[in-house]
């Protein structure tokens, strides 16, 4: 776990505008981030850089001053809210690192076999304008209920729900709800099996490939990225090479991402959580008993 550390202001003099309590905990996540392999995990920097981003979007957006004050009031170390917020890039580096130290040693420490499954159906769509409408319970409800139908013993799941803005080859837009989790204890056609989608939503959307269930080579990465917040439009095309459709990823329209950056705000910390087969509090995980 992270090294509890205790406010403090005086100022680093190796870092302009640093305090010592940064450097305290610029340390201690260099030394997290050496154990997990994972160079390229955010920084302090890099969240306060994003959060800023963030408070201009939601602002030039029309969202009012007031209720941003209490999260422009957060920092790494100090949660200014009365609930922490999805929005928040303080509080998603600390969700990463609290999955990784709690979470990710459940995966490690499972039999197997280990399968990165991603999911987009359909059904998980709404239209641009209505973010806030997305239903993440029916989607982790509908997840649940698939992998637990397979009555594998110890079963266990970990991810995430996460939205992208997906352009169809029409130029019309939605946003497309996702699932990407680790699975552990079910097999390859265990899997398959378990998230067939009915031929009625996959003509909904045809091209789109709405289960991937594959092998990995790196745990802490794979996990890692599914713990990630990440917003892209995902822009449909024909390739010339293949004749079939895939999908450029690309930053989205400033309106869209205030619209997500927007959709955040209104989520607790963890709403976006995936967990079967273990216990959680909060954004930690741990085994049942």
């Amino acid at each position: 776990m992270m090294t509890k550390i205790r406010p403090g202001k005086a100022l680093d003099p190796k870092g302009p505008g640093r305090t010592l309590l940064d450097a305290q905990f610029d340390r201690a996540l260099a030394a997290q981030v050496e154990i997990f392999g994972l160079p390229d995990l955010e920084t302090r920097a890099d969240c306060e850089e994003r959060q800023g981003d963030t408070l201009r979007r939601l602002y030039n957006a029309g969202v009012a001053p007031s209720l941003l004050k209490d999260i422009a009031d957060c920092t790494v170390h100090r949660c200014a809210m009365d609930v922490c917020v999805e929005a928040c890039h303080f509080g998603t580096l600390h969700r990463r690192l609290d999955a990784l130290t709690t979470g990710l040693p459940l995966l490690d420490g499972h039999a197997g076999p280990h399968f990165a499954v991603t999911l987009v159906h359909s059904q998980w769509e709404v239209p641009v304008g209505h973010l806030a409408e997305i239903n993440i319970a029916a989607a982790s409800q509908w997840n649940r209920r698939r992998l637990c139908d397979l009555a594998v013993p110890g079963l266990l799941a970990i991810g995430s729900f996460e939205v992208s803005l997906n352009r169809e080859l029409d130029e019309s837009l939605h946003w497309a709800g996702e699932i990407q989790q680790i699975v552990a204890g079910a097999s390859y056609e265990d899997l398959r099996r378990a998230f067939q989608i009915e031929d009625r939503c996959r003509d909904a959307r045809p091209g789109q490939r709405m289960v991937d269930v594959r092998q990995f080579d790196d745990l802490a990465r794979k996990f890692a990225y599914g713990q990630k917040r990440l917003i892209e439009e995902r822009r449909a095309y024909i390739s010339p090479t293949t004749g079939r459709q895939t999908r450029r990823h690309l930053p989205p329209p400033a309106e869209q991402w205030a619209e997500f950056d927007a959709w955040l705000l209104g989520l607790p910390l963890g709403a976006r959580i995936v967990a079967i087969g273990c216990g959680r509090r909060g954004t930690t995980f741990f085994a049942r008993k």
